[in-house]
């Protein structure tokens, strides 16, 4: 069950454009995930919001790239908070390896209390008053009859489907390009987990809003300045 995450944001500090804020959160009992928040300054009303893992930099979320990522975002009038990984920066004590026996004896995996983070971390991010869910908006439009705009209301009334995939990550075997690196293949080839989806079918909207039989490509773009036209 959820408990309280006790939040405790503390240290801004003010940049031209932005601020930063540390973040600690208390995800379960006992264990807490510390983080950064970047705000846009001279905002007024609600934002976006975007919750930023660091990925498999060895310095975490304190590596340069990741950082500017994240002032990028709050530049543009984002508010940003990236939070660590499990076993990377003020979560190290526990390790990122997935035979963890520290996380066993609690009865976690790696796995499991990262996804646990990460969902709690969204629940606190979009409890922020700057930061509204409900501004949401999906646009469909281009080569269709009928161009729509779909608030996050509209596509929760619409049916959903569950599936669950066998997913692996990019990375197995690449630390063997040179050679045996690690005793096990759990190490070098056990980046893999089953997932469960579940949502609304892209088929659903695009068939709402009448795709026309010429159109052969979907150009994704977001509000985080993923533009591509």
């Amino acid at each position: 069950p959820k408990t309280a995450l006790k939040p405790w944001v503390y240290g801004k500090v003010e940049r031209d454009g932005y601020t930063i804020e540390k973040v600690v959160l208390e995800t379960l009992p006992g264990f807490t995930l510390s983080g950064n928040l970047y705000r846009p300054t001279g905002q007024s009303g609600s934002v976006p919001g975007v919750l930023c893992p660091h990925g498999h930099w060895a310095d975490g979320r304190v590596n340069p790239e990741v950082q500017q990522r994240c002032i990028r975002w709050a530049k543009l009038g984002c508010v940003v908070f990236l939070s660590d990984m499990v076993g990377y920066n003020d979560s190290k004590p526990f390790g990122h390896a997935f035979l963890n026996d520290r996380l066993r004896r609690w009865g976690l995996s790696l796995v499991t209390l990262q996804t646990w983070n990460s969902i709690r971390a969204l629940d606190w991010l979009t409890s922020l008053p700057e930061v509204d869910p409900a501004r949401h908006r999906l646009m469909i439009n281009g080569l269709v009859e009928k161009p729509l705009v779909f608030t996050m209301d509209d596509i929760k009334r619409m049916p959903r489907l569950s599936r669950t995939c066998f997913l692996e990550c990019a990375a197995n075997t690449g630390m063997e390009w040179r050679g045996a690196q690690l005793n096990g293949c759990q190490f070098t080839h056990g980046m893999i987990h089953n997932v469960m989806y579940t949502g609304v079918p892209l088929k659903l909207l695009l068939d709402e809003a009448g795709l026309r039989p010429n159109a052969k490509w979907l150009m994704l773009e977001g509000g985080d300045a993923a533009g591509m036209n």
